[in-house]
């Protein structure tokens, strides 16, 4: 499936709720609704999604339409890095998520930490904040902060799973596992990080 397309449908799904929000004529509001109708069915004949779930979704989404904005966490222990192992496509991945509404970034790093880990972190610095294109495996445009995270306490010798998480562990950057095609960039810029801050020791 071209990204491009669905870059497109996320900007005409913008568009739309802009129109439906922010429109005063009533020929244009739904004009505006025939449109979203017509990007929830190809997000459904995409995505394999029900179109009565895609318009649940974005009825949730009023006002100004913008970027979805997620937070990972880049956790060490000595030069080994935290990693999830996906149930829905077996990639493996940083810990993280959406921050909800009214939720403060550092907040939202440290609920999905302990959610999806059982680990309590602190989120100590920011190491990188990147934006991403809709892909089939994320269909609206978003932006991720990537923090770097200290465990509280220790270390329990089985990390704990949830219902997103086949695994859960601390891997080596030379282990060959594939890394979710979103994350890869991220998990570089985390050890790049670590070697830089163990090399001012």
């Amino acid at each position: 499936m071209p990204d491009g397309l669905l870059n497109n449908l996320d900007a005409m799904r913008a568009i739309a709720m802009r129109g439906m929000t922010y429109g005063s004529d009533p020929f244009d509001i739904e004009r505006s609704r025939e449109l979203l109708n017509i990007v929830a069915e190809s997000y459904s004949l995409l995505l394999d999604v029900p179109k009565e779930q895609l318009h649940a979704s974005f009825a949730r989404d009023f006002g100004y339409p913008t970027a979805k904005v997620g937070a990972d966490a880049a956790i060490f222990l000595d030069v080994r890095l935290l990693a999830i192992k996906r149930n829905d496509t077996g990639d493996w991945a940083l810990p993280g998520g959406w921050i909800d509404p009214g939720e403060s970034a550092e907040s939202a790093i440290v609920r999905e930490v302990k959610e999806e880990t059982g680990l309590l972190v602190t989120a100590q610095k920011v190491l990188a904040v990147k934006s991403q294109s809709a892909s089939s495996s994320s269909p609206h445009s978003s932006v991720h902060i990537l923090y770097a995270c200290a465990i509280q306490g220790r270390i329990p010798r089985k990390l704990q799973t949830n219902r997103e998480s086949a695994e859960v562990r601390f891997v080596e950057r030379s282990e060959p596992i594939h890394w979710d095609p979103l994350h890869a960039c991220w998990v570089e810029e985390a050890w790049s990080a670590r070697e830089q801050s163990l090399s001012l020791l």
